[in-house]
């Protein structure tokens, strides 16, 4: 009977050969590409070219399961586990739990709607949030983690409150989070501040950046800041570039 170690081996060897997926060899299919689907039947987990799902990885690596939303795919997850993102378009409001990751294989993921990093060792990397609302209120992109330490890496975030309220790219709390080489954009175009990365009041995280390359405009009354804070929050910029503009009109 041949060894199941040894079985494992020569799949991955004959993968980079055949392409898209290599099939049988042990209880699954070793999948490549930029998508992948998931199939899972028995005992049987099947990988095939597709790019149409959210795949949920287990601590080691593994695909585990598949979902039809981010949301779904983030209810699941546990620490230690990551869901990959498959490219396209998404308007979804979703919260990354402490100890999950987020993360596109190709800089292919756009999500309309707020992302909340849940807790200690969450992150995002290769993900572009684009959010537009018309509010009164106060609107972040990306809400930084009431305890412990969250990342954001490769990321796009552009945000843009056409009502009276406040933009923030980034909004930090309690926790501390770190953002690296990533490109962050705020519009306030409707009498609110525009602010790359803003402390809320009480705030006592520590927001340290590298390579973060923040644009803050505000239109109509308010005032552009690349970064402020109302509580204790500190920030620790290393490199990137802080523009902010305050104009009465957006050219």
């Amino acid at each position: 009977m041949a060894d199941e170690n040894n079985l494992t081996t020569l799949a991955k060897r004959l993968r980079p050969l055949l392409g898209n997926f290599v099939q049988g060899l042990v209880k699954s299919v070793i999948g490549e590409g930029p998508g992948i689907d998931l199939t899972v039947a028995g005992d049987i987990t099947t990988i095939g070219l597709g790019g149409d799902s959210f795949l949920l990885y287990d601590d080691g690596g593994n695909p585990v399961a598949e979902f039809a939303t981010l949301t779904l795919a983030l209810a699941a997850a546990s620490a230690g586990q990551v869901v990959v993102t498959p490219a396209g378009t998404f308007t979804e409001n979703v919260t990354v739990p402490a100890g999950v990751g987020v993360k596109s294989t190709g800089n292919n993921t756009i999500i309309l709607g707020i992302i909340m990093l849940g807790g200690n060792n969450s992150f995002l990397k290769s993900i572009t949030l684009a959010l537009t609302v018309n509010s009164a209120g106060d609107i972040a992109g990306i809400i930084g983690p009431p305890s412990g330490e969250a990342i954001i890496n490769d990321c796009t975030i552009v945000v843009t409150n056409n009502g009276v309220g406040n933009a923030y790219v980034v909004q930090v709390g309690n926790g501390d989070l770190i953002i690296t080489k990533s490109i962050g954009k705020c519009f306030a175009n409707g009498g609110g501040d525009a602010l790359g990365v803003y402390g809320i009041p009480d705030s006592a995280g520590k927001c340290q950046t590298q390579d973060f390359m923040i644009d803050a405009f505000a239109v109509g009354g308010g005032v552009g800041h690349g970064t402020a804070t109302d509580g204790l929050a500190d920030f620790d910029i290393r490199g990137g570039k802080i523009e902010a503009t305050t104009s009465p009109i957006r050219s």
